[in-house]
């Protein structure tokens, strides 16, 4: 993703997951974000970057599974035992400002490219 002159790029890896008592049977999305110090010079700090990188990935957590992005029975394999988890890895490429609509933009691009497969009732 472009924003200005800042560049992302961003990836899904998607993982089977199985429920238990103290995860419950919900697909969702889970982000981080790498900030390195090619991108800027800002980032050439390394506690800086990963104050940073630790606030988008918490900032995009929340707002990629709020229920107006993501209808998590969209991610159901099968009701209340498996479901998919999605992991979003959004790396800067190009840092010029707005860090956390240039890092959502990727992670939007990301998902919307990705297609999950059908599994049967086997899993």
């Amino acid at each position: 993703a472009r924003l200005g002159r800042s560049a992302a790029v961003a990836g899904v890896r998607a993982e089977v997951t199985e429920a238990s008592p103290d995860l419950p049977a919900l697909g969702h999305i889970t982000a981080s974000v790498e900030l390195p110090p090619l991108c800027s010079a800002g980032f050439r700090d390394r506690h800086a970057a990963a104050g940073a990188s630790t606030f988008l990935a918490s900032a995009l957590n929340d707002v990629l599974n709020s229920p107006h992005v993501l209808e998590s029975a969209q991610l159901h394999v099968r009701e209340g035992e498996l479901f998919w988890t999605l992991h979003v890895h959004v790396v800067c490429l190009n840092y010029d400002g707005n860090a956390f609509d240039l890092c959502l933009l990727a992670a939007l691009a990301a998902l919307e490219d990705t297609s999950l497969p059908a599994l049967g009732e086997d899993g």
